[in-house]
């Protein structure tokens, strides 16, 4: 049997080779091995849905209660932000800025914004928006080249003055906030934030998007 030379062989293997290495990997469904147990936030829903990630989650009976994260080691973990964070390093943590310490601390500061204003009326909110919009005016993201929890928390935070950003665009010839506006659509189009909305709201926020 003739043999292919040896030059011709090593083509057809690169060829092959490189046609495996770039065929998409099927991403195997994730299980958050936590139970998550109160009120959970739209952040959390956020977080969960973008990563695809299945939890076991239980309303708490009576009065709302902050989220709270049970491990399997029995510890817990308290308060949206901190669950948010936690499941972002259990399963995707460049959302929280890991390996780049700029990031990393930009995100941070805009969790805690969004603690700061989590009861904020309307009024109090416009110059932390102001200060978005003039931060996005050059970027896509808040934080880094690509979606963090500072968008996810952002978005959870103003999520309810999308209808109004985008009725002050409409009757503005100078809209105030041109590039928050765009950013908060930019979020509303990804799936995982809408079917958070839905979640949270009982289904009927993905019609309104």
């Amino acid at each position: 049997m003739t043999q292919a030379p040896p030059t011709l062989l090593m083509r057809a293997l690169g060829r092959r080779m490189r046609y495996t290495y770039l065929q998409p990997c099927q991403p195997r469904p994730a299980t958050l091995s936590t139970q998550l147990v109160g009120e959970i936030t739209g952040e959390n829903r956020a977080v969960l849905e973008e990563l695809g990630v299945a939890a076991e989650i239980s309303t708490a009976g009576g009065a709302p209660s902050p989220v709270t994260a049970t491990l399997p080691s029995g510890d817990t973990i308290q308060g949206d932000h901190a669950v948010s964070r936690y499941i972002c390093s259990q399963h995707a943590p460049a959302l929280c800025g890991a390996g780049d310490a700029l990031v990393a601390a930009d995100v941070d500061q805009y969790l805690a914004a969004a603690a700061n204003h989590a009861d904020a009326p309307p009024d109090e909110l416009q110059p932390l928006l102001t200060h978005l919009d003039a931060r996005l005016a050059t970027r896509t993201f808040l934080a880094g080249h690509s979606l963090t929890l500072a968008d996810v928390a952002m978005w959870a935070l103003f999520s309810q003055e999308k209808a109004s950003l985008e009725a002050r665009a409409s009757r503005e010839e100078q809209p105030r906030y041109p590039h928050a506006a765009r950013w908060l659509r930019s979020m509303w189009a990804r799936k995982g934030f809408v079917r958070a909305a839905a979640l949270c709201q009982g289904g009927d926020a993905a019609a309104s998007v």
